[in-house]
């Protein structure tokens, strides 16, 4: 019970962790990355909404296609494609921790047994719901580290 109840609380506190921190970063720093191979911080935000709904889509595949494969998401691709450099930043905020309650509710309605369920992945290979989950948990804290060096 304590590990659903954890991931669950970090599920919520990643969008508004990312909030805190960018408010904390003058605005002109947005578009300054930090090393050539990173996105900028406004990208980060853009990136963090974005790839929000395609986790949840993965696991509601899982639950209603058990096993169904699903191919790599090339970040990369999709920034230059959606043109994360000119998204603005406050309302991707607002659309990543909305996007998060979606993603939460949904995993919050699922019975243990479904979080069991899994989606194939092209390069990770199986990974189930709960998986899905625990990835947006490192993925929430990969992106607020290198927020963090904005300050």
């Amino acid at each position: 019970m304590g590990r659903v109840v954890y991931l669950e609380k970090g599920l919520l506190l990643g969008p508004q962790t990312l909030k805190h921190l960018v408010g904390l970063v003058n605005p002109s720093r947005y578009d300054e990355r930090l090393a050539p191979d990173r996105f900028s911080l406004r990208e980060v935000v853009a990136h963090m909404s974005d790839l929000e709904p395609v986790i949840r889509g993965r696991m509601e595949l899982a639950v209603s296609n058990p096993g169904a494969p699903v191919a790599n998401w090339d970040e990369d691709a999709e920034a230059i494609a959606k043109n994360y450099a000119v998204w603005e930043v406050a309302p991707t905020l607002e659309r990543f921790y909305d996007e998060r309650l979606r993603t939460l509710a949904l995993y919050e309605s699922l019975t243990e047994e479904q979080h069991r369920l899994t989606i194939t992945h092209s390069r990770l290979g199986a990974l189930s719901v709960y998986d899905l989950a625990v990835f947006v948990l490192g993925h929430d804290t990969y992106h607020i580290e290198q927020v963090s060096k904005y300050l």
